[in-house]
């Protein structure tokens, strides 16, 4: 466990060196893309054409602050403290979400409580948690397929069940869960 901490730790740690030295040329970007808008606003087509390509770097941007957070959540120096397991799981979808759109996999969210009770717990293991999660049902469906996510409450509790549409665990592994 320490060495897989350790691990974690510097993963972390280079996921944050090279998600700063990307946004700092993003944002160059895209302030460039937004000037270049305002100036070329009586070209429709051109204006489109930077509309993508602004709509994309934001994208891009996103990814990097989800990449940010998971890096300082895993950073094996934090503690357990009050968790928003939404903000949470948004995170963690937010990474995985390329690798479904293009497996052709949908996510859905149900999440009916207009408050959760508190969570405590370990940020960075809560969303690895996820992460793994999302991963194995990613690659339990082959093509195609709805991956569902579930926020229940009741007693104080908070459940997160998590459904996919893939072929499920062979009879021969049931046994190794």
């Amino acid at each position: 466990q320490l060495v897989q901490s350790g691990k974690m730790a510097a993963v972390g740690q280079l996921a944050a060196g090279v998600a700063h030295e990307v946004n700092n040329p993003l944002q160059i970007i895209l302030s460039r893309v937004q000037l270049l808008m305002m100036r070329n606003q009586g070209n429709e087509a051109l204006v489109k054409d930077l509309q993508l390509i602004e709509s994309n770097v934001k994208r891009i941007s996103r990814i990097i602050r989800s990449l940010l957070d998971f890096a300082r959540h895993n950073s094996g120096e934090e503690g357990w403290k009050r968790i928003d397991l939404v903000h949470l799981l948004t995170q963690a979808m937010e990474l995985m979400r390329h690798l479904m759109e293009k497996a052709g996999i949908e996510l859905q969210v149900q999440n009916e409580a207009e408050e959760l009770p508190v969570v405590f717990g370990n940020v960075g293991e809560m969303e690895q948690v996820f992460l793994n999660l999302l991963i194995n049902a990613q690659q339990a469906i082959s093509q195609g397929g709805l991956i569902e996510i579930e926020i229940l409450t009741g007693n104080d509790m908070v459940t997160a069940l998590v459904r996919d549409t893939g072929e499920g665990i062979s009879k021969d592994n049931l046994a190794r869960i």
